[in-house]
């Protein structure tokens, strides 16, 4: 789900930076999966509802002794860049045709230098993502993703790789059918101007001996 855009990050300061650990980014994803799951906390724009910043903030004191994390800015920040980068990575992987592959064992976007070279010029924001491993890849795609109501329908990134590798190959294959009909029909026509049926022979000679 998007970050509702009423939740402002105000000013930067030293005080408001965090180093977020993987614990606390796990604590995180889990608990905005919660917020997905019950419902109660999402809207049909996709956003959820205001106060989920100061929710998860009271579940991860709960959840993470001594933790300092507060709704503003550090968990609303933390939202937005794993929405950026989510949002960034479903994109390479749906490119895969230009050579983008998702490693499903280290949870990570690959591909060629030059194939690199080239996206990130065009998409600055992708810096540094590819080999990154993105091990709650599948449950951003629940939170961030097209179904955010449930966890049904929401396509991990191998169930990308896998259809669009299905549809190139049933594109090709439609391909070659075409190519073996047009050529079939190319014979049959090229056959019926030699072919002359017993008819077309009899009628010819009559017409010849008629003369």
């Amino acid at each position: 789900m998007e970050v509702a855009s009423s939740q402002g990050l105000g000013r930067t300061s030293k005080r408001s930076t965090h180093q977020w650990t993987p614990t606390e980014d796990g604590v995180l994803i889990d608990y905005c999966i919660d917020l997905v799951n019950e419902g109660s906390w999402g809207r049909d724009n996709g956003t959820f509802k205001p106060g989920y910043l100061q929710q998860l903030e009271k579940w991860m004191k709960e959840r993470i002794p001594n933790c300092n994390i507060r709704a503003i800015p550090h968990i609303n920040s933390r939202m937005r860049l794993l929405n950026t980068q989510y949002r960034e990575i479903a994109k390479m992987i749906s490119h895969s045709a230009s050579g983008f592959c998702w490693d499903d064992v280290k949870k990570c976007v690959t591909c060629d230098d030059d194939v690199w070279i080239g996206w990130v010029k065009s998409h600055p924001a992708t810096t540094g993502l590819r080999n990154k491993p993105f091990p709650h890849f599948d449950q951003l795609a629940i939170i961030f993703g097209k179904d955010r109501a449930t966890r049904e329908g929401a396509e991990s990134p191998v169930d990308v790789m896998e259809n669009i590798e299905t549809k190139e190959v049933a594109f090709a294959a439609t391909g070659v059918a075409s190519e073996a009909f047009i050529a079939l029909n190319v014979d049959e026509d090229d056959n019926g101007d030699d072919d002359v049926s017993p008819a077309q022979a009899t009628n010819s000679e009559g017409s010849t001996a008629a003369r």
